[in-house]
């Protein structure tokens, strides 16, 4: 598949780019196979020169641009907004059951917290028991160094 993209070639902390066609399993900065502009993010404003017949050329033969590719053409006004792939229904399936999940887990919050409070205190004085029984195993070791052999 063939992408238009951004291939780096500035030097250290000067990032200067230039807008190739490319296939998609190429290096970044590796072959292409043709120069269709140049990009300077350091540049204020930004300069983006590019050749506006090649990249519709390049588009019409089923090249796909790279988001920022997208955004940058959108910009020149030379494509259309970038919108996002429809979501997969195995996504939306995912993301109804987590959030009823969630909703389930809130509703049993606020069910416990409607609760009578001699459960909370029942479960309470359970609690304080099993630290107590807990406290008369450790001492009837007759280790005081509370060290196990």
């Amino acid at each position: 598949m063939l992408k238009l993209r951004l291939a780096r070639t500035g030097r250290k902390k000067r990032p200067y780019y230039r807008l190739v066609v490319t296939e998609h399993t190429f290096p970044r900065d590796g072959r292409f196979l043709e120069i269709l502009g140049q990009y300077d993010p350091i540049a204020e404003p930004h300069v983006f020169n590019v050749k506006a017949e090649r990249v519709q050329h390049w588009l019409s033969q089923g090249a796909q641009p790279t988001v920022t590719v997208h955004r940058l053409l959108h910009k020149e006004g030379l494509i259309d907004e970038y919108k996002a792939k429809p979501r997969s229904k195995r996504a939306d399936a995912k993301r109804a059951a987590a959030k009823a999940a969630e909703e389930d887990s809130g509703a049993e919050a606020s069910a416990a917290a409607k609760a009578p409070a001699a459960t909370t205190s029942d479960k309470a004085a359970t609690s304080d028991k099993a630290a107590t029984s807990n406290k008369a195993d450790d001492t009837s070791n007759g280790d005081d160094s509370g060290e196990d052999k």
